[in-house]
């Protein structure tokens, strides 16, 4: 199930007990090039706990992109993960262009550790999504490796971030 991804972000939960309450960090990058290629977008949020999320944007052309959002739980160097992120994004473009679908390729990577709860993960990834959201607009994220149905549906079934 692809959900997309609507701007204007909603006000993110606080968990009293949980450890990925910090604030996040943004760094939203336009016109990039990493590994030979040239990318929109690549947004990475840190939060606390650890947690780090990079998602792609790869090319132009087209209003919206799409890709599946993969769940990580050993840590990558911040290098690594870009380019993990960035050879994802360029191969789902290379999907859209083969499946006729008018998209751009976008691809997801976070890394959120072991400790975390479900709904934590859910946290991590609905201020990522908010973040990108704020750069980009178009862009629907699914699931991929790591990213279960239970995930899915909890950032489904928040009001005004997915439909």
């Amino acid at each position: 199930m692809w959900y997309k991804c609507v701007p204007g972000a909603i006000p993110h939960p606080l968990f009293d007990e949980g450890h990925m309450r910090n604030t996040i960090e943004k760094e939203p990058e336009r016109r990039i090039t990493i590994e030979g290629e040239e990318f929109a977008l690549v947004t990475t949020t840190r939060h606390g706990g650890g947690a780090v999320v990079t998602t792609a944007v790869h090319g132009d052309g087209f209003e919206r992109s799409i890709g599946g959002i993969r769940l990580r739980r050993k840590p990558l160097s911040l290098t690594m993960q870009r380019a993990e992120v960035a050879r994802l994004a360029s191969t789902m473009t290379v999907k859209c262009s083969a499946s006729m679908i008018p998209m751009r390729g976008q691809k997801t990577v976070a890394y959120i550790p072991q400790t975390a709860s479900p709904d934590e993960v859910v946290q991590v990834l609905r201020e990522h999504i908010e973040a990108v959201a704020e750069s980009e607009s178009g862009v629907v994220f699914g699931p991929d490796m790591g990213t279960n149905e239970q995930i899915q549906d909890q950032l489904a079934a928040a009001p005004g971030l997915l439909n």
